[in-house]
């Protein structure tokens, strides 16, 4: 069976959903599940959290973009030049399967539509505690970082 890896979206929090429900039936779980990351981990988490999984108690995003287009490809709605990068991560992050091509799609919609839509994390629907780290050792992960925080539709966030 092929596989082909999707860069972010709702697949993701659905994903994260059924793996989460999945963690707090086994032996060893008390049936409280959190989560935490760096980076892509701490994007898919946006997502996750956002499907708000039953048995999800609380997550950690440090630096994790939480809109890919505005973010990562067109900060602001711009392109920004990183083909050099996304070359890189769609031809060597592939595993045994295929890689969405994030810069074919961006040629494809260079526009915001539908498609960018659904790689954006519905932050207003997270109502977990949230610890969120953003730095600035990278303008990769700063502005999303912050929009989640200030987005966050949890009362507890640090």
């Amino acid at each position: 069976m092929l596989t082909v890896l999707r860069w972010l979206g709702a697949q993701d929090g659905r994903d994260g959903y059924d793996a989460i429900e999945h963690v707090h039936k086994l032996d060893w779980c008390t049936g409280k599940v959190a989560l935490a990351g760096n980076s892509w981990l701490a994007m898919s988490q946006w997502f996750i959290a956002a499907e708000n999984p039953p048995h999800l108690t609380c997550f950690a995003p440090w630096e994790g973009a939480s809109d890919f287009y505005r973010d990562t490809l067109c900060r602001g709605g711009v392109p920004y030049p990183c083909d050099l990068m996304w070359n890189l991560l769609e031809t060597t992050m592939i595993g045994r399967g295929q890689a969405e091509s994030a810069l074919g799609m961006l040629n494809k919609y260079p526009l915001y539509n539908d498609y960018w839509e659904d790689k954006c994390a519905k932050l207003d629907q997270i109502k977990i505690p949230a610890y969120v780290l953003a730095s600035y050792s990278s303008a990769l992960h700063t502005t999303g970082c912050i929009r989640g925080y200030n987005d966050l539709g949890s009362k507890g966030k640090w």
